[in-house]
């Protein structure tokens, strides 16, 4: 017999929340190894082991703290505010930090669902959308890096306003556009990644929502969204402020802008392959020198060809077109036109990105397996094959970020040039006091990057470790003549004269340190050891105010300042 009218809905919930239940489910069974792992010495010191604001917990200070600070160069004062929870929680357990970076993914993983229900219409492609986006190993780096917890509050709440605005555009009352302003904000607060919200709401309009065609003037459309364009501005303002105060943007100098044009059109491309088939991730992939025109051209071509196509399809397939900028201009502030760091890509930018392209996808997948039965079996069978091997890809990266080494490791496996990832490994075993280890991974690194003076810096502080002096200087040495005002090199000779007693050698390779780096606390509250040691109290009582104005919770620079103010005597560090 035929279904009644009214067991339609019926039935659809039910399939609805069927479907809901088994993404959580999935998504738990893929991100469950990430639960095992710790906490990993890249960014995690900085934003919660070492962070002395976040391991206070919440208080009236940290709040204020959290709001007005750039450390780690950046700001997002929710961010650390999820931190301070995590701490109030869990202490410095990482398991229960990850287990708030699981939940809010799948948080994430139900608002996608119900987002895309609404968009691309047929209950199978909002599940394709959910089950794909939630399940990917891209993901990994974004739930399994407790420091990356602000891509998912980003997300979350970039998600949450989206929601909030089909609201909005069903009803056109102030209460649902003041409440998409508010969750906007608190993305924003959360990662600048979510400044490009006013652009996709201006996509949405076009499809699927089509306010155009019911008499809304594209300038009424875009005035409306003028607001939301001051919120992207002013926190894009900040954030670059932020960055460049810390000196994480890279001049023109570095990365000349035809090679960051050429590597982004190489970027595109291959977060499009590494979508279609995730194999070689990495926690980092180096910012090449140069990008070989035949890297860069045939992905220009292939990103003119696919625009191309989708604007012949917009008016039989908008979604397409809707869905392609939606991931082009998603992904523009990560591009790395404004080069933040020395990556050329990071799997975590796709988070929201990612939701472009699977919403230009999914429709299309719907309609071929919906032609025939025997298409619909054939889709039945392949999203159980496909969920079956992103589930196992993905809980085989989660276990990539199990602790620093297995996480360097890894990244030296997947790229070719392991300069970073030697180095990291390096520090890493330098720091848990195996300098020998730690030489040999340095050693591994400099043919990769023979001419940075940083390198041959790495190599003499391994030889310090070691009590190897003479080599440490010599190293010193070769970073110099590489580039003689290297801050590293001077600040590390500085500390070597200052051991012998050499007090004016010390004094002037210290001064060179801190004229090369004068963002470098450490390098200020060193000088200041010096200048005391050599009768310069109130030159040095400056240089430890300096440094903790760039590091308000610089311990040893409080100490000796103490020391200084207490006319007890200083001694070198």
């Amino acid at each position: 017999m035929p279904e009644e009218p009214c067991q339609r809905p019926a039935k659809h919930l039910t399939l609805q929340a069927a479907a809901a239940l088994l993404l959580l489910v999935l998504t738990a069974a893929a991100f469950a190894p990430a639960l095992l792992n710790g906490f990993v010495p890249y960014d995690d010191p900085d934003y919660v082991t070492q962070n002395s604001q976040v391991l206070q917990g919440i208080t009236p200070k940290t709040i204020q703290w959290a709001f007005f600070a750039s450390h780690a160069a950046n700001w997002h004062p929710l961010t650390w505010l999820a931190h301070m929870s995590g701490v109030e929680l869990f202490g410095l357990n990482p398991w229960g930090h990850h287990l708030l970076s699981v939940l809010l993914h799948a948080g994430n993983a139900l608002l996608v669902f119900f987002l895309m229900r609404g968009l691309a219409g047929g209950l199978a492609s909002a599940i394709t959308v959910a089950f794909l986006f939630a399940l990917h190993p891209l993901r990994v780096e974004s739930v399994a890096w407790i420091s990356e917890l602000k891509d998912l509050l980003c997300a979350f709440f970039f998600l949450a306003a989206l929601l909030a605005w089909r609201l909005y555009v069903r009803r056109s009352g102030l209460p649902a556009y003041l409440l998409t302003a508010a969750l906007f904000s608190m993305s924003l607060m959360s990662k600048a990644m979510s400044v490009t919200f006013p652009c996709v709401l201006l996509l949405l309009d076009a499809w699927p929502y089509n306010r155009a065609r019911e008499g809304r003037g594209r300038g009424a459309l875009v005035a409306e969204k003028l607001p939301f364009f001051a919120l992207s501005a002013l926190c894009a303002a900040i954030v670059y402020l932020a960055q460049d105060k810390d000196g994480a943007v890279r001049a023109f100098e570095t990365y000349a802008f035809s090679e960051r044009l050429a590597n982004a059109a190489a970027a595109y491309a291959l977060y499009i392959s590494k979508t279609v088939w995730p194999a070689g991730l990495g926690v980092f992939y180096p910012h090449p020198e140069t990008v070989p025109a035949l890297e860069w051209v045939p992905a220009l071509l292939v990103l003119a060809a696919v625009t191309w196509a989708a604007v012949l399809q917009r008016k039989k397939r908008p979604f397409i077109l809707v869905g392609w900028l939606w991931f082009l201009g998603a992904l523009t502030p990560a591009i790395g036109i404004v080069q933040v760091g020395s990556q050329r890509m990071a799997d975590r930018y796709t988070y929201l990105p990612c939701l472009g392209l699977l919403l230009a996808l999914a429709p299309l997948l719907e309609e071929f397996f919906r032609k025939t039965r025997a298409t619909r079996a054939l889709g039945g069978v392949l999203a159980v094959c496909v969920c079956a091997a992103l589930v196992t890809a993905t809980r085989a990266q989660c276990a990539t970020w199990k602790d620093g080494t297995t996480l360097f490791e890894r990244a030296a496996a997947v790229v070719d040039n392991k300069a970073h990832a030697y180095e990291s490994l390096g520090t890493l075993a330098v720091d848990m006091g195996e300098p020998q280890k730690g030489l040999e991974y340095f050693l591994k690194a400099l043919p990769f990057q023979p001419d940075n003076p940083g390198a041959y810096v790495n190599i003499g502080i391994a030889w310090t470790r070691l009590g190897q002096a003479d080599k440490a200087r010599a190293e010193y040495v070769k970073a110099l003549q590489i580039e003689p005002g290297h801050p590293g090199a001077h600040a590390n000779l500085g500390v070597m004269e200052m051991a012998l007693g050499n007090i004016n050698a010390a004094l002037s390779h210290l001064e060179l340190a801190v004229r090369g780096g004068p963002k470098n606390a450490e390098y200020h509250n060193n000088l200041a050891v010096v200048l005391h040691a050599a009768g310069r109290g109130r030159e040095a009582e400056a240089r430890l105010k300096t440094a903790l104005a760039l590091r308000p919770d610089y311990p040893e620079a409080w100490k000796n300042l103490r020391k200084i103010q207490e006319g007890t005597g200083n001694t070198p560090r």
